[in-house]
């Protein structure tokens, strides 16, 4: 190829360039600009809001600076929590430039140590130009867990959780008094004391709970325990305590049934079979009704099981009726050990 040759065709190449509207260049040029922005890696800020109390909000301007070659054009983004909100983004930043991005960490329901994100993109999601971490140590108490359940639970049953109590931001916290509001749990506490300074909390104890059974009735189960902290001022936070205590003993017949009661009394009785043995040394038998009198009980050799008899001799001045009840037994500290119903008809 001669030199009149390539001549020609460096003069056709500039004259198409030249013919070229200048806004066309640039916009070529910045398009270049962009793309090559988005192989690279993102900004990585860091914010750490420090100790913070709990349910309220709080507000920051997160400096970022823009030094690549290309302008941050911000058209997108999204947080890993509810809690961490972007409330303003700057539309772009252009190289060498600072602008400040505004968040809002709102602290309720939260407690100790925070971690949320936030990621900001041009185009896609995937591919974020600038990502925030947000870290925060909100001061707060707790238990865990915050709710306990005995399950099926029979008189006799060894039935015990444990509960860990740990403090965020208070390191003087203490546990200052435990109390259940049933006497059939038993609480008993164990300091148990550590320190995690890294990320600021520490367990402050331990509070196990036993089931015992005492003045338990059969069926579900409800209690609360209290448990007092002491940092710079008084905490208490209540633990919901759950079950179900089955009956420990099974009737035949499951229900004593008198029938038509007259002038004369009845006699009816029942034999009950008890899961696990009573060791109890005292059962008080009782009805619901003065004139149903328990006229005999005879236990086994091994105490697990027993036979009711029961007398209906009601006085003659007693209203004729569907008369209905139960005869309970109960060991000495009020517990129930047992309740079979009876069923009958005054005709007097």
């Amino acid at each position: 190829m001669n030199w009149r040759m390539l001549l020609a065709i460096s003069l056709f190449g500039a004259i198409c360039s030249c013919g070229r509207p200048p806004d066309q260049v640039r916009e070529q040029s910045m398009t270049r600009s962009i793309t090559s922005a988005r192989t690279l890696s993102p900004i990585l800020l860091e914010h750490d809001f420090g100790e913070l109390d709990a349910d309220r909000s709080f507000n920051a301007a997160v400096e970022v600076t823009n030094d690549t070659n290309f302008p941050l054009i911000f058209k997108g983004s999204r947080t890993t929590c509810g809690c961490l909100s972007l409330t303003s983004i700057p539309e772009h930043i252009d190289p060498g430039m600072t602008e400040a991005i505004q968040v809002t960490l709102n602290t309720l329901g939260r407690k100790g140590r925070q971690h949320s994100r936030a990621w900001f993109w041009e185009t896609v999601p995937s591919a974020p130009i600038v990502v925030l971490e947000a870290t925060a140590l909100v001061r707060s108490c707790w238990i865990d867990p915050e709710y306990v359940s005995f399950g099926d639970v029979t008189i006799g049953s060894q039935a015990e959780q444990t509960l860990k109590v740990v403090a965020a931001g208070y390191p003087n916290a203490e546990i200052t008094s435990v109390a259940s509001d049933a006497d059939w749990v038993v609480v008993s506490r164990d300091p148990q004391l550590s320190d995690n300074r890294s990320s600021g909390t520490r367990s402050i104890g331990s509070i196990s709970l036993r089931f015992n059974g005492q003045r338990a009735s059969p069926g579900a189960l409800r209690a609360n325990v209290d448990i007092t902290i002491q940092t710079d001022k008084e905490l208490t936070l209540s633990v919901p305590v759950a079950g179900f205590l089955s009956g420990n003993a099974s009737a035949s017949p499951s229900r004593i049934i008198f029938g038509r009661i007259s002038d004369s009394s009845i006699v009816r009785s029942c034999t009950l079979a008890f899961v696990q043995p009573l060791n109890t040394e005292r059962v008080e038998i009782s009805t619901e009704h003065p004139y149903i009198e328990v006229e005999s009980i005879k236990w086994s050799d091994e105490r697990d099981t027993l036979s009711i008899s029961l007398r209906a001799a009601p006085p003659r001045s007693t209203a004729s009726g569907l008369i209905k009840g139960n005869v309970i037994g109960t060991d000495g500290s009020g517990t129930i050990l047992f309740r079979v119903p009876y069923v009958g008809v005054l005709m007097q």
